[in-house]
């Protein structure tokens, strides 16, 4: 392990009783450090940016050193170092340099360092919605689940945030595109749809809703697996009769409790588990019926019962 992974560590768990000696610390560690974080094919470079982060909140007297790189930078690196000297209640700089990728083209964004973006766990985005949407229609996908991925798994913000998403088509377009891709970057999928549903508002939610339940809608295999998954909230008076059909028949496909059952799971009641889905055990084949029986399982962990005995 590269000894700026070690510094992080030490600076990032140590306790005050601890009296880490910060003195210690010269301007031939910091350009060391940076040519870490600068270096696009080191594994420590984030770990680099963390441990530059840890050590100019205590030696300001250090900060020029990175001030003087961050001009002769660009990009994710620029971004990344600007957060590196900046407090959390003065991220100007963080957000300027966050605004120049709007101007980079798709060719040389899809070359840019986007894993040095996880070290920046404590954006304060409220009042820059506007900006994150626009980075995310960049639509990078690596870059896309960068930014969702702090904001989704590792924190809740200190203030509630509403994002002007705009038309729900446009990520629904995307999000089919990445599975008629076969896209490896299976992150974007998970991250950037449980942003959305946790951070829209209610009438934005509604839309997707309403797409989910036209028997038209192109997306319908999008919104299962994605948007409609991670909602919170959900019920069974959300949906048509039609669209719960939908979700019943989609049991008869190999893997769909990894789809349809995860919203099954969540919006049935004891009604709907007695009435809907118990009878059709009799008659499912073994596909159909191994799918019920796991989801009869988890809506009773749902709902602290058990519908089957066996």
């Amino acid at each position: 392990m590269g000894c700026a992974f070690v510094i992080h560590m030490i600076l990032n768990f140590s306790k005050p009783e601890d009296n880490i000696d910060y003195s210690i610390f010269k301007a031939i560690h910091i350009n060391k450090l940076l040519s870490f974080a600068k270096s696009k094919r080191n594994k420590n470079a984030t770990w680099a940016l963390c441990s530059i982060t840890n050590i100019c909140s205590k030696r300001e007297d250090l900060i020029p050193n990175i001030q003087v790189e961050i001009k002769k930078s660009s990009g994710i690196i620029k971004v990344a170092l600007s957060y590196s000297i900046s407090k959390e209640n003065d991220q100007k700089l963080v957000f300027e340099a966050l605004e120049e990728l709007l101007d980079f083209d798709f060719d040389d964004l899809a070359k840019e360092p986007f894993e040095l973006v996880s070290h920046m766990d404590n954006l304060a985005w409220m009042g820059r919605e506007e900006l994150f949407v626009k980075l995310l229609k960049l639509r990078n996908m690596n870059l896309a689940y960068c930014l969702c991925d702090s904001l989704v798994v590792y924190r809740a913000p200190k203030h509630k945030l509403n994002f002007e998403i705009g038309s729900i088509n446009w990520w629904l377009d995307w999000f089919k595109e990445y599975f008629e891709s076969k896209s490896k970057v299976w992150m974007f999928i998970d991250r950037v749809p449980s942003f959305i549903s946790s951070n829209i508002p209610a009438e934005k939610r509604s839309e997707f809703i309403k797409e989910f339940n036209n028997p038209k809608s192109k997306f319908r295999s999008v919104l299962i697996r994605t948007v409609l998954k991670k909602m919170d909230g959900l019920t069974i008076g959300d949906f048509t009769e039609e669209t719960i059909t939908y979700l019943l028949e989609d049991m008869k496909r190999p893997q769909s409790f990894l789809v349809g059952n995860s919203i099954l799971s969540d919006i049935a009641t004891e009604t709907f588990v007695s009435e809907q889905l118990i009878p059709r055990l009799k008659n499912a084949d073994k596909i159909e019926g191994e799918n019920l029986k796991k989801l009869l399982g988890r809506i009773g962990k749902n709902h602290k019962r058990r519908y089957l005995l066996e």
